[in-house]
């Protein structure tokens, strides 16, 4: 019997309507920050996240929506090449950004138009403004400013020949803001800050290719960005100067394919086949992929005999068809042969929900999995009528039958993300919660459970 939940903070929280009947249940919102998420139906059922770099990722969300780069090849936001963003004179890149490393393993491209001009932060913490002149590839480094884990708005202005006796000059500018006030703080023109002028190479101009400008990498494969990013200006400060190009990730709407920035480019989100990938960040949640995954120990909650119901939903957001199973939430070892229960996804648009009792398998195919939707995925076992049934939000799969005769109880660990008792089938996805409940929901519970996690009804 579930008792009463807990919130973030550790105190007694009001019961909701459906998920007070869980024996077990963990929301992404609620997750303090580090160690452990908890199980908040009071039963100390708490997810373990993997070691190191087996941990998903924690995406706090406060209110405004930002843009992720998990560091991997392919992950990256573009525009296409315009000919206001052939910029060959004075220009400004500025970026609101968050990383955890101010001293990241190599450079780091925050934003710019490939290998025209880009702002990067170099290894050294430094911030470094690059251009090429048409011949040469040229750089300016400034000096190291703002905190690891902390938000930063910097502004690098460059010249070709505002410097001393006409050379190339660089201004770099900080300004203190918000989350929430980020965006609108990078677009003013007031409230910088100077923090240095960096001058000394002779004056040239850049030159007009035809790259894409880039946001979080240099070229799509190498000096990739991990972190936060709130918004990117590129302003063209030549005879009085514009906003050629202003990203505001608030513009962006499920599915998370493309969004039309303020300045009116389309700016298109790039992702990797597998990994970690590029991810709006419109709430909490937990980032799965590459060895990412949560791990619940073994519990008669979370077992079941050969004439108990039961229920188990996760909430979360996927991109593409899997190129590979994924493992979402289960506990069960071999995908057909084994005594569990298990809700996975092949390369197909379905996902599947699956039992077995050591000889005998059942699965029930879900409905489609749209891309880029925070979708609710429950699968329930219905006993009394010998029946399976998997859902995706509130539309059903086909009814399937129940074969089984046996108990499902194992000795595994629940997991989400990743296959019980092997390391494999790593999931790809974004977290958002899930729960376990040892009874048969009804669609009418199911529906609310949409309301309750905050995904598409």
């Amino acid at each position: 019997m579930a008792v009463g939940a807990i919130t973030r903070r550790g105190q007694p929280g009001a019961p909701l309507p459906v998920l007070s009947r869980a024996v077990a249940f963990w929301k992404a919102s609620e997750y303090s920050g580090s160690g452990d998420l908890l199980d908040l139906s009071g039963n100390g059922h708490h997810a373990v996240l993997g070691a190191g770099a087996a941990a998903p990722t924690f995406l706090p969300h406060y209110g405004v929506k930002y843009l992720y780069f998990p560091g991997v090849a392919g992950n990256f936001a573009s525009v296409p090449d315009a000919a206001n963003l052939d910029i060959t004179g004075a220009v400004e890149i500025r970026v609101a950004f968050m990383t955890d490393d101010m001293t990241p393993a190599t450079t780091m491209v925050l934003g710019g138009k490939s290998s025209d001009y880009t702002l990067k932060l170099t290894s050294g913490g430094t911030y470094q403004f690059a251009w090429h002149d048409g011949v040469l590839a040229r750089t300016l480094d400034g000096s190291a400013f703002g905190l690891a884990g902390a938000l930063i708005l910097v502004r690098a202005a460059w010249t070709p020949t505002g410097g001393t006796g006409g050379v190339a000059r660089l201004s770099l500018y900080s300004k203190a803001s918000t989350e929430a006030t980020a965006y609108a703080d990078l677009v003013s023109a007031a409230g910088w800050t100077l923090e240095e002028n960096v001058e000394g190479l002779a004056a040239s101009t850049i030159r007009a290719g035809t790259d894409l400008v880039r946001v979080g990498s240099l070229d799509g494969t190498t000096q990739m960005f991990t972190g936060r990013v709130y918004g990117l200006v590129v302003h063209d400060n030549a005879g009085g100067g514009t906003n050629v190009l202003t990203i505001d990730p608030n513009d962006a709407t499920e599915p998370y394919a493309s969004f039309v920035c303020d300045s009116g480019q389309t700016v298109t989100l790039a992702r990797s086949t597998t990994g970690r990938k590029t991810v709006v960040v419109d709430r909490d949640m937990f980032l799965f992929g590459t060895n990412d995954y949560m791990e619940v120990a073994d519990n008669p909650n979370l077992d079941f005999g050969a004439s108990e119901s039961f229920t188990a939903v996760i909430a979360l957001r996927r991109y593409g068809t899997p190129t590979a199973t994924n493992s979402y939430i289960g506990k069960k070892v071999a995908l057909t042969s084994s005594a569990g229960w298990s809700i996975v996804q092949g390369a197909v648009t379905t996902a599947t929900f699956r039992i077995g009792d050591g000889v005998n398998t059942s699965p029930a195919t879900s409905p489609t999995v749209t891309s880029g939707l925070a979708q609710l995925l429950a699968a329930v076992r219905n006993v009394t009528t010998d029946q399976l049934v998997a859902y995706v939000d509130t539309t059903s799969g086909t009814l399937a039958a129940d074969t089984t005769t046996g108990s499902l109880a194992n000795a595994e660990a629940f997991r989400f993300g990743r296959r019980s008792g092997a390391d494999t089938d790593y999931g790809d996805f974004e977290l958002i919660g899930g729960a376990v409940f040892r009874e048969a929901l009804t669609a009418a519970d199911i529906a609310s459970l949409n309301a309750e996690f905050g995904t598409n009804a």
